[in-house]
């Protein structure tokens, strides 16, 4: 009876891996977070490995990857002598418990999400891989839709996708979000009073918590984006320290395994911490845009056969190009006196100018914010009165008094969030031009709209809105000093 409510080949590869990851990460949040991003990398390396020797290994592929992991982690960690933690034991038991329940849970209550097109097409990718049947992976559609989230789905049993994945990955992203919180705040009461509200608000906001269950990709955009703005917190305060460099190669390896709009679409981050790491005159950079591309290119190379850019030599190309420019750009920051800060600033006026034309030039703005308007605030996106609290608290930010002058880290956090929304539109400019639309307003009225179900990418923000606001809320000389 378990075998049925539990699949065991993804189950224990889950599992190996959070227990390989533990040692690197130490914390409970961090480490499923982190699972979940490895899980998709294993399980496209596995596909592209199924369509290499044309047979479907995928799952046994994704086992023996877990073993190899957890046994050389486990042989590095005994040879620097790192000490056994038995809350260790605790962590992989909840996590072990977490993925079998939303598994049974899913199964036994037949739970399962409203249905769009692309999720559809998600999972028929999926089943094709189990199969063996790889003729639907061709063509653009496999470019649009990815190809991360169907190999994970294909680990499901036989005829079926991998039941209870998706809301794995909706809590993954709920405790990036505060381990993100916890970089934020210093302080555990407002930390735990920042925690309650946001997860108070991912629960109770349909629109959110919709994505439970939702076939796609935006739970794990916004998993994406929380760990890269939790980097980009520690950047702020301290160098990068090994862990956390694991981290941002896994996330940006599984972002170019996941879709090639994606690869865009975090490009304004990727490019924060090339700049950052040109700086330091570090070759860390150099890492992060292999990992990027070359993840995309081994997909794209052999899953679709009409690559839209450059034919079959397409995705080679654009990894040469990828590490080309950004050798040129490494010489060139790491050359220049200017500091790190001052090129972002111009970096982002510059990329701003760019987005911002062709929406300027070919979109029609009107329907784009009237039904963006209408989705938000008038109900018909889903999102209650979430919108509107998050509204008053940014008014209140934006206008008190007391806005530190010191909030150079939340000001470049707030342009790579707008420069990801930019490149995002254009992306939806490009789509709507392809499907035949002239003049589109990208927006639709309704929650199946893809930008207003695409907003709980940027849900991360709410947690640094919550911390100017709660700083804000502090009377003043409350801040504790630091200890000499």
């Amino acid at each position: 009876m378990m075998s049925t409510l539990i699949v065991f080949e993804p189950t224990i590869a889950l599992l190996l891996i959070f227990v390989a990851l533990l040692p690197i990460f130490g914390k409970f949040a961090e480490t499923f977070s982190y699972t979940m991003v490895t899980f998709m990398i294993f399980a496209a390396s596995g596909g592209i490995f199924s369509i290499a020797i044309q047979a479907p290994v995928t799952q046994w592929f994704v086992v023996t990857l877990s073993v190899a992991l957890c046994a050389t982690t486990w042989v590095y960690a005994k040879k620097s002598r790192l000490e056994f933690q038995r809350n260790w034991l605790i962590s992989a038991g909840i996590f072990l418990s977490i993925v079998s329940a939303s598994q049974i849970l899913t199964r036994v209550l037949g739970l399962s999400s409203v249905a769009f097109t692309d999720g559809h097409t998600i999972l028929n990718l999926a089943l094709s891989l189990q199969r063996g049947n790889l003729e639907p992976l061709s063509g653009i559609q496999a470019l649009k839709r990815g190809f991360a989230l169907p190999a994970m789905e294909s680990l499901g049993l036989e005829g079926e996708y991998f039941v209870g994945l998706m809301p794995l990955f909706f809590v993954a992203a709920m405790l990036a979000s505060y381990a993100l919180l916890k970089q934020l705040f210093p302080e555990s009461k407002q930390q735990l009073l920042a925690t309650f509200m946001l997860g108070a608000l991912g629960l109770s906001t349909e629109a959110i918590a919709r994505h439970i269950y939702l076939e796609n990709t935006h739970s794990i955009a916004w998993l994406f984006l929380a760990l890269l703005l939790g980097a980009f917190v520690q950047v702020s305060k301290d160098n990068l320290d090994a862990p956390m460099r694991i981290g941002l190669i896994l996330v940006f390896s599984a972002v170019g395994f996941t879709r090639l709009d994606y690869v865009l679409f975090f490009l304004p981050a990727l490019l924060y911490f090339g700049v950052v790491v040109a700086k330091q005159r570090s070759k860390f950079g150099f890492a992060l845009v292999g990992a990027n591309l070359g993840s995309l290119m081994l997909w794209t190379s052999l899953a679709v056969s009409d690559f839209p850019v450059f034919g079959t030599f397409g995705p080679v190309l654009i990894l040469l190009f990828g590490l080309g420019i950004y050798w040129l750009s490494h010489l060139f920051v790491g050359s220049t006196r200017v500091s790190a800060d001052i090129v972002l600033v111009r970096l982002f006026w510059l990329l701003l100018a760019v987005t911002s034309a062709p929406l300027l030039v070919f979109a029609n703005l009107w329907p784009f914010l009237r039904n963006l308007v209408v989705n938000l605030f008038l109900g018909e996106g889903l999102w209650g009165v979430t919108v509107f609290f998050l509204l008053a608290l940014w008014l209140f930010v934006g206008f008190s008094k007391r806005w530190k002058t010191g909030s150079a880290m939340h000001s470049q956090l707030i342009q790579i969030g707008l420069l990801m929304f930019m490149v995002y539109l254009n992306l939806k400019l490009v789509d709507a031009f392809a499907s035949g639309s002239t003049r589109p307003g990208i927006v639709r009225i309704g929650f199946g709209d893809s930008l207003n179900r695409t907003l709980v990418t940027w849900l991360p923000y709410a947690a640094i809105l919550l911390n100017r606001a709660l700083d804000l809320f502090q009377p003043e000389g409350a801040k504790k000093k630091p200890k000499a």
